[in-house]
C-alpha cells in the first residue's frame, strides 16, 4: 500500500495485496491449476512443487480458556464441542488442560485475539442457541480524565465571558509556515493537500485566520481554541484566545480564568518582544511560566492583511490543568456596599502594570476587593516617554459600610505610596 501511494499507481495486485493475502495460497492455487489443466486441457502433471519461499509465515498461536468463552458468550459450551468447532474451521487445537493452544491458519489474518476465536465459536454454535441474559459486571466510577474535565471547564468559562470557540484542522501550509517563521515542524509524508503539509505546533496561525475571515462581519470578535499541537517530542493540548478590544480587556479575561480555575496567585512580568509581539508579558505562578499575553506586532498583522490592533493570550494547557483546583474555597458575598474610585497614574514607559498594581495592594489588602486596569494611554497631554495607567479600585468591608472619610483616607495612602516614586504622578478622577 505504501509503495502504491508513493508511486501513485493503482493496480489489481495493489488492491488485493494491501488488504493482505495468504502467501500459502500460492501452493493451493498451483495445485488446482495443474489439476484443471490435466483434466480439461490434456496436460500431464510431471512432479511435485518447486517452492521459492525464503521466509515462511509463522502461524499465530493463541491461548483460549473455556471460562473466557463462557464470559463472553454467556453460555457454557463443552470443551469437546469447542475443540471440534475450531478443528472444523481449520484451526490446529491442542488441549493443555487449563486452556486450549490454538494455531490459526495463515489464511485467517483476521484472527489475532482470543476474542476472535470466541466469535468463531459463537458463530458456529449458533447465536440462536445463546439465551438473552443481561450482563453482570461491577459498576465503577470512571477515572477522572483531566484533559476532558478542564477543557470543558475552560470552554464554559470562556463562553461566559463572551468568547466563541474555534475548531481547526491540526495542519498548516507553507505560506503560514513562512509568515510565522515556524521551525522544527513535523512534515507529513503523504499530505492530502498542500494546505495540510505540516502539523501545527501552536494555535496562533489558525486563530488569526479565523479572525481575518470574520473581521468584515463583526465589530467585536473574541475567539479561542483548545486543541492539540505537535512537536518532535510529543503531542499535547494548548489553549489560546484573541480579541480586538484592548489589553485591559484581555487582562481582565485572564484574571477571570485564573479566579474561576482557582489558580494560585499569578504575577505578570514584561518580556522581550519577538516578531510575533509588539508588547508581551509572561504569566507566572511562582517561578513557573504558564502562559503569556500581549499585543500583536504590526508586521504580523500586515502580512495577514488585518487592519486593526489585536490582543492575544495563550496558556500551556498541561501546566494550567495541573495548577487548577476544582475544590475551590468559597465565601459568602458581603452584604455591605462597595466603593469605587478611579486613579490615573503617569509612569515612565518601562514601568510595568504589575509594579504599580503591587504597590497599591501593599498599601491596603483587607479592604481592597479588586483592581481593574481599564486603560493604557500614550499621547497628547502626557510627557513623551511616559504612559498613563487608568485604574478602577474597588473597596469593601465584610463587617460594615465604609464611610466617605475612610475611603478618602485609603485613597490618600495609596496616592502617597505611588508618588513616593519620583517619576510617578497620580491624577484622581
Amino acid at each position: 500500500r505504501r509503495s502504491s501511494a508513493n508511486l501513485k499507481i493503482r493496480t489489481d495486485a495493489s488492491s488485493r495485496f494491501e488488504h493482505g493475502l495468504d502467501p500459502e495460497l500460492a501452493s493451493a492455487a498451483s495445485s488446482r491449476a495443474a489439476f484443471l489443466i490435466s483434466k480439461y486441457a490434456g496436460g500431464e502433471v510431471l512432479g511435485g512443487i518447486l517452492d521459492e519461499y525464503s521466509k515462511k509465515v509463522e502461524r499465530k498461536t493463541l491461548n483460549l480458556s473455556t471460562e473466557k468463552v463462557k464470559n463472553i458468550l454467556g453460555v457454557s459450551i463443552e470443551k469437546d464441542e469447542i475443540e471440534e468447532i475450531l478443528n472444523r474451521l481449520g484451526f490446529h487445537v491442542v488441549d493443555e488442560k487449563e486452556y486450549f493452544s490454538v494455531k490459526a491458519p495463515t489464511r485467517r489474518m483476521d484472527v489475532s485475539l482470543e476474542e476472535d476465536l470466541v466469535e468463531e465459536i459463537g458463530r458456529v454454535y449458533g447465536y440462536e442457541n445463546i439465551l438473552e441474559t443481561p450482563p453482570v459486571f461491577e459498576v465503577k466510577s470512571p477515572k477522572k480524565n483531566k484533559n476532558i474535565f478542564w477543557k470543558e471547564e475552560i470552554v464554559r468559562i470562556m463562553n461566559g465571558i463572551g468568547y466563541v470557540e474555534s475548531y481547526n484542522y491540526s495542519f498548516i501550509d507553507e505560506e503560514i509556515k513562512n509568515i510565522f517563521k515556524e521551525d522544527g515542524l513535523i512534515e507529513m509524508e503523504n499530505p492530502v493537500s498542500l494546505q495540510h503539509k505540516y502539523l501545527r505546533k501552536d494555535l496562533r496561525s489558525h486563530l488569526l485566520k479565523n479572525f481575518k475571515s470574520n473581521e468584515s462581519d463583526f465589530d467585536k470578535i473574541k475567539i479561542f481554541e483548545i486543541g492539540k499541537v505537535f512537536n518532535k517530542k510529543e503531542e499535547k493540548f494548548d489553549f489560546s484566545a484573541i480579541n480586538n478590544i484592548g489589553i485591559g480587556e484581555i487582562k481582565g479575561d485572564i484574571e477571570v480564568i485564573v479566579e474561576r480555575l482557582n489558580l494560585p496567585e499569578c504575577k505578570y512580568i514584561k518580556e522581550e518582544a519577538d516578531d510575533f509581539w509588539k508588547t508581551v508579558a509572561g504569566i507566572f505562578i511562582g517561578e513557573e511560566k504558564i502562559g503569556q499575553f500581549g499585543e500583536l506586532s504590526k508586521d504580523i498583522l500586515n502580512k495577514l492583511k488585518i487592519d486593526c490592533d489585536l490582543f492575544f493570550f495563550e496558556f500551556d494547557f498541561e501546566k494550567l490543568k495541573n495548577f487548577a483546583d476544582s475544590e475551590g474555597e468559597y465565601e459568602s458575598i458581603s452584604k455591605f456596599p462597595k466603593a469605587v474610585k478611579d486613579l490615573s497614574v503617569i509612569v515612565p514607559e518601562e514601568i510595568e502594570y504589575g509594579q504599580v498594581e503591587s504597590r497599591i495592594i501593599d498599601v491596603e489588602k483587607s479592604l481592597l476587593e479588586e483592581i481593574e486596569l481599564f486603560d493604557i494611554y500614550r499621547g497628547d497631554g502626557i510627557p513623551n516617554g511616559t504612559k498613563n495607567f487608568g485604574f478602577r479600585i474597588h473597596f469593601r468591608s465584610r463587617d460594615r459600610t465604609l464611610s466617605k472619610e475612610e475611603i478618602n483616607k485609603l485613597l490618600e495612602k495609596i496616592i502617597s505610596a505611588l508618588e513616593n516614586e519620583p517619576e510617578w504622578k497620580v491624577r484622581k478622577k
